[in-house]
């Protein structure tokens, strides 16, 4: 039976030097794929599970031009997620929102 025993210590040796080496050869993309933008962080609602109100930070809203400099330097993103710690439809720019990030891809 050692010679089963022998094989998977052989087969265990090799998984971990390929995991290993995929970690070693690993390349940072040069961009983010996701990004996530935190346009309001104001809501109308009141959530027991949500931890918001221990912010203590002002509510408020993102200005649109420092929402549009940010998706700008965003380009070759693959997903945007206009999402935080607020509600994105108590934004009275949400479609703004939604149609420059479309347009600038």
């Amino acid at each position: 039976m050692s010679y089963l025993t022998s094989g998977l210590e052989q087969r265990k040796k090799q998984n971990i030097m390929l995991e290993f080496l995929g970690r070693l050869l690993y390349i940072v993309p040069r961009r983010p794929r996701f990004a996530q933008i935190e346009i309001t962080n104001d809501c109308n609602l009141n959530c027991k599970m949500c931890p918001r109100e221990f912010l203590k930070v002002p509510y408020k809203h993102m200005d649109m031009k420092v929402y549009k400099k940010v998706v700008d330097g965003l380009k070759g993103v693959h997903q945007l997620t206009l999402t935080g710690w607020g509600e994105p439809f108590y934004y009275d720019k949400i479609l703004e929102c939604v149609k420059y990030a479309k347009k600038k891809g």
